[in-house]
C-alpha cells in the first residue's frame, strides 16, 4: 500500500466517524420537554383523571452528563414537588440513548431517541417509564435541544 492509499483510506475512515457524532449527544446537552401524552395504568386503582392532567402539564428539564442523565421534573401544581432523578446510561448510538434508574420501590427508564431527521430539525422524542409492583407510569416527551453556552 502507497502511502497515498494509506492517507486516502485514514481520511474516509475519519469521515465515517465524524458522520455518525452528530447524531449522538455530547456529554453536557440540554433538553427541555413537555408532555406530549401520559398514561397511568394500576390493576388496583381506578383511573383518576386529575392525577394524569396533573402529570400532563408537568414540564421536564435534561441534562446529559458522562454515562448518565439527569432529569427534572417541574409541575407548576401544588400536588406535585419538583424533583430530579439520576438515570445511568446503559446504551447510546445513534438511533438514541437508554438509561435506567433503581429506587427501593421502582425500577425508571429514560429513552431519548436521535434519529438524523430529529437531530437536524433540533427536536426530540423521549419517554421516561416508572413501574413497580403495582403501576407504570409513562410520560412521553417532546424536547428541543437548548445551545450550551
Amino acid at each position: 500500500m502507497t502511502e497515498r492509499q494509506f492517507a486516502m483510506i485514514a481520511f474516509l475512515g475519519c469521515c465515517c466517524c465524524l458522520a455518525v457524532l452528530p447524531a449522538m449527544a455530547a456529554d453536557g446537552d440540554i433538553y427541555r420537554c413537555v408532555v406530549a401524552d401520559f398514561n397511568a395504568f394500576s390493576p388496583t386503582s381506578s383511573k383518576d383523571t386529575a392525577f394524569e392532567m396533573l402529570n400532563r402539564n408537568k414540564t421536564f428539564d435534561v441534562f446529559e452528563l458522562r454515562n448518565k442523565f439527569t432529569v427534572v421534573s417541574n409541575s407548576n401544581s401544588k400536588a406535585f414537588t419538583s424533583d430530579s432523578t439520576d438515570y445511568d446510561t446503559i446504551g447510546d448510538d445513534v438511533l438514541g440513548a437508554r438509561a435506567i434508574a433503581k429506587s427501593s420501590i421502582s425500577i425508571d427508564t429514560f429513552i431519548l431517541g436521535r434519529s438524523g431527521q430529529e437531530v437536524d430539525a433540533n427536536r426530540y422524542e423521549a419517554t421516561i417509564t416508572t413501574q413497580s409492583s403495582d403501576y407504570v407510569n409513562t410520560w412521553f416527551l417532546t424536547c428541543i435541544g437548548v445551545k450550551r453556552s
